[in-house]
């Protein structure tokens, strides 16, 4: 089989070069190994800000009584905002029907290796196989999670973007949280269980939360972190993680 360019990852680097392809008039093909969307729609932004805006409201009303404003036994209902999640990590079907109004756009599902510089061997989703050549090949398999080399923590079992928005997605918010990494993501994640009524740390290697912020930024978000009951360890080296009692227990030093 021949494309006139193949993209290999199905997420929004994937789209614009495909669409492009096919605009210009050439034949493209894109090939997924999971679903498309990448990151952002499926475990990444969107579904990460439609915790956030629950959080958010959550804490509004709880807040409300700095001005006089009182709202009784607020809380988050996980079952309605599981549903919104998955909700919208389930619209990725709707884009493989976008690049289906487009002819000359092909897309598969399978996970493609090089045979050459512009041969590809494809292994595809239910034990088939096929070789597909392209003049152009473009390569936006995007980003994954970055597992720190932390003695015992693959035996004692953690929770990442992957497994979090997918097998491990919890039926309940957690009793207790530790976020190793104070930096966007993990005070979200901090923001998000915190307004859920879970027991929140979080283990920062950094002297300061969000380093690549203004220290005024830092300070005040730290301030409001702990006000609000969220465990915050700054400049701390992670050196271990056990089980114990069906718990994570985090060793760390200054």
């Amino acid at each position: 089989m021949k494309a006139d360019g193949i993209v290999i990852g199905g997420g929004p680097g994937g789209y614009v070069a495909a669409i492009k392809a096919a605009q210009l008039g050439g034949r493209a093909a894109v090939f997924e190994k999971s679903v498309l969307g990448g990151t952002c729609l499926n475990r990444g932004c969107i579904p990460t800000k439609v915790m956030v805006t629950a959080a958010n409201r959550v804490r509004e009303a709880r807040e409300g009584s700095r001005i006089g404003v009182y709202a009784d036994n607020v809380r988050m209902d996980w079952d309605v905002v599981s549903k919104r999640v998955w909700k919208k990590i389930d619209e990725s079907p709707a884009i493989r029907t976008y690049y289906e109004q487009f002819p000359n756009v092909d897309t598969y599902s399978g996970t493609a290796s090089f045979l050459d510089n512009h041969t590809l061997s494809v292994a595809l989703d239910g034990g088939k196989s096929l070789t597909m050549k392209g003049k152009k090949i473009f390569i936006a398999t995007g980003g994954r999670t970055n597992i720190p080399a932390i003695p015992g923590l693959e035996e004692a079992g953690y929770v990442d973007s992957e497994k979090f928005f997918g097998p491990d997605f919890p039926k309940k918010p957690y009793e207790s949280l530790l976020i190793i990494g104070g930096g966007p993501i993990g005070c979200e994640f901090a923001h998000i269980f915190n307004a859920a009524g879970t027991k929140v740390t979080i283990v920062q290697h950094n002297v300061r939360l969000l380093p690549k912020e203004e220290p005024v930024v830092s300070d005040f978000l730290l301030g409001e972190f702990r006000r609000l009951g969220i465990a915050v360890e700054l400049n701390k080296e992670t050196l271990g993680v056990t089980g114990k009692d069906g718990k994570k227990v985090l060793s760390f030093r200054d």
